[in-house]
């Protein structure tokens, strides 16, 4: 057997950076909301936009970026947050990927 990873990318959005673990994943591993923040602190891009970009964290699309957005009420077009406002963000994006998780396994049943 072969590792492999096929896949069909028919809007051409698709892209694997962070696969090696070079970006955290908020669900699968501890993301410490001062490092999130940190990051986010240094960085003057829109939060949508860095919240979709793979080498800042993986598993965020546009839909689970503007849901988690929406959840801790925070403008997408932003660039700056306090550090109070990563953590809400933080934890809206682990709650929005985990119910996105769950919806998932109970349409696999």
């Amino acid at each position: 057997a072969s590792n492999q990873l096929l896949t069909l990318d028919i809007q051409g959005f698709g892209a694997f950076a962070g696969l090696d673990g070079e970006a955290p994943d908020p669900v699968d591993e501890p993301v410490s909301w001062t490092a999130f923040g940190r990051t986010l602190l240094q960085n003057h891009t829109k939060l949508k936009t860095l919240l979709t970009d793979s080498s800042f964290v993986v598993g965020i699309g546009n839909i689970y970026a503007d849901e988690a957005l929406w959840q801790a009420r925070i403008n997408p077009i932003v660039t700056r947050l306090g550090v109070d406002r990563a953590g809400e963000l933080l934890d809206a994006l682990r709650d929005v990927l985990e119910q996105g998780i769950e919806l998932v396994l109970v349409q696999r049943q």
